[in-house]
């Protein structure tokens, strides 16, 4: 009888291949992942900067921040007037403390307010003008 040998089928190369698919597809998910995270965290910054850029061009007094962020729901939750009450404030913000307390250092009144995540400083002058803002992860 003349029988006809056929070869094994190579597991080895199929699993490997179906290894490495599974791999890169792993790795092109966490990939848009991250850059999504990222685009969304860079959008989430410039809308609370427009939106205090636009706030300081007007040079608004502190009773007008006050009241107009609290219309919109932004939370207050400080007042800072001496170093150690910006110290405190530093500490609840997520970037370095120098680039939370250099902005307000100069200033009179740093006022806390709590708007989702972000957590804004905003600096006032002796006359109660605002004069800048330090935006932070709250």
């Amino acid at each position: 009888m003349l029988t006809i040998d056929t070869p094994a089928p190579e597991r080895p190369k199929r699993t490997a291949a179906i290894a490495g698919a599974l791999a890169l597809t792993g790795a092109l998910a966490w990939l848009a992942i991250t850059l999504g995270t990222v685009a969304y965290q860079a959008r989430v910054v410039a809308m609370h900067n427009r939106r205090l850029q636009g706030m300081l061009a007007a040079k608004p007094l502190e009773a007008q921040v006050v009241a107009g962020l609290e219309a919109e729901g932004t939370m207050p939750r400080d007042i800072a007037r001496t170093a150690d009450e910006r110290e405190a404030l530093a500490r609840r913000a997520t970037p370095p403390r120098a680039h939370v307390l250099a902005p307000g250092a100069t200033v009179a009144v740093t006022r806390a307010f709590v708007s989702g995540e972000m957590l804004y400083l905003v600096h006032f002058d002796a006359t109660g003008t605002m004069v800048g803002f330090t935006l932070a992860g709250g």
